[in-house]
């Protein structure tokens, strides 16, 4: 079986929509009988070291069971000793492609020269030592830039996968920033895309139509699944003692017929949390008994703001921050929720995967107008569509499915099903017929 290795801007035990994707795909690559390494040209910041103890065992046994290989440059000897390496190579291919990478990726910081040197050092020689058959980039930024180079330098098939952010984002942030995307986009074989409006952004700089390839988010099914209060109870008898307590809270105020809404991704302002709580703010004085639910790292360290702002709109004891919940716990704590919102304001927004995990365990969601939701949540389907800015219409589609049952149930029904057609195991597939299809011909 062909091996891959996996070039991405994060990963474990970062949480966030990229590397949950990564983690997956690896997953299920493996699962599959193929040999997955993942390479993050990303250092890991202090805070997120501490999800290792807190949602990290599900990842760790899941990267020891499938023998998922996972490299990093987080110490300094580690980059002094690629960066040298890296002369080595230069020696050694004689290519203009590693001083074009180094222009690309480090100027006009030249203090950055070693750490993007080293990292191309690293994946050159990690490449090398499993003797991957294809290598996989994920974003039209950095990583896709490391994927593209390393690929041509050693003749390997390579595609990388496209997500909003680096082409909406970062393409305005500077101009080198602009310079790396277009040459990832100009000079990469080929694309996987997710969003109808990344697939648009691409097109409209310059990518040509035959080197995209529409794909899809995928989901997990088994894990991800509707399940009966007796399930529920008794999965959390298993919890740690931190997480009991927290989750037999939750399930004793649905018992007593109280409605969750719930939250779940990156706790950021681009996700529309500001809009949620003043939408709280209303639906609390029409529904009693309302909980709200945030879930997720807080790296942009706006909780503070949210509980500030529920304070002032007289809301806070309506409001719980979970912070970032152990993997085993997710089909728990969306079963709990009466509905689930997601109400991003940005085109670049990543909740794709936490719209097809509700949908999995048939919950009804809320979802924004923005961010390519609509592409994933359909409306009157498997939820309502809505435009987060509008707080009268966020909280009236929330009331709408906490007090008309049947409609909440029939919009849950309709995301299972839905979910069901998005398995990785189908991912896996498509990944394996385009290294076939388009790479073995």
């Amino acid at each position: 079986m062909p091996s891959f290795c996996q070039i991405t801007p994060t990963f474990f035990p970062y949480v966030g929509g990229v590397a949950n994707y990564v983690f997956r795909l690896s997953e299920v690559l493996s699962k599959h009988g193929n040999k997955v390494i993942v390479i993050s040209t990303r250092p890991l910041r202090k805070a997120e070291q501490q999800i290792y103890t807190k949602a990290g065992k599900h990842y760790r046994t899941a990267l020891s069971k499938y023998n998922i290989g996972v490299y990093s440059l987080d110490s300094r000897s580690q980059k002094i000793f690629y960066f040298l390496k890296f002369f080595y190579y230069l020696f050694k291919l004689r290519n203009g492609l590693l001083i074009k990478y180094v222009l690309l990726s480090s100027v006009p910081y030249l203090k950055t020269c070693v750490r993007c040197a080293s990292d191309l050092s690293l994946t050159l020689s990690v490449i090398e030592k499993y003797k991957i058959d294809v290598i996989i980039g994920h974003a039209a930024s950095y990583a896709g830039l490391v994927a593209f180079i390393v690929g041509r330098l050693l003749k390997k098939p390579q595609f990388t996968l496209l997500y909003g952010g680096a082409l909406f984002v970062e393409y305005s942030r500077s101009k080198w920033s602009r310079k790396r995307i277009e040459f990832v986009l100009q000079n990469t074989p080929l694309f996987l895309s997710f969003q109808d409006n990344t697939t648009e952004r691409a097109l409209a700089l310059g990518v040509p139509k035959r080197k995209i390839i529409k794909t899809m988010n995928c989901v997990d099914t088994v894990f991800f699944r509707p399940l009966h209060e007796a399930e529920i109870e008794k999965n959390v008898l298993q919890a740690e003692p931190e997480n009991k307590m927290m989750m037999d809270q939750i399930l004793e105020f649905k018992r007593n017929g109280g409605n969750v809404v719930l939250y779940l991704g990156l706790m950021e302002k681009a996700h529309g949390l500001e809009y949620l709580i003043q939408s709280l703010s209303r639906l609390s004085t029409q529904i009693e008994n309302v909980l709200l639910l945030l879930v997720g790292p807080d790296y942009e360290g706006i909780w503070g703001e949210l509980r500030k702002l529920a304070r002032e709109l007289k809301c806070l004891d309506k409001v719980r921050y979970l912070g970032v919940v152990p993997y085993e716990l997710l089909p728990i704590i969306y079963n709990l929720a009466s509905v689930v919102v997601l109400p991003p304001i940005t085109k670049t927004s990543a909740l794709h995967l936490a719209a097809l995990e509700a949908q999995a365990c048939g919950r009804p969601i809320v979802a924004s107008i923005y961010a390519g939701l609509p592409e994933v949540v359909k409306n009157g389907k498997s939820g309502i569509i809505v435009d987060p800015h509008s707080i009268k219409e966020l909280t009236e589609a929330i009331i709408q499915l906490l007090q008309n049952t049947e409609l909440a149930e029939k919009l849950g029904r309709g995301g299972r099903k839905y979910a069901k057609r998005h398995s990785w195991d189908r991912m896996a597939q498509k990944i394996n017929s385009i290294r076939v299809g388009y790479f073995e011909k």
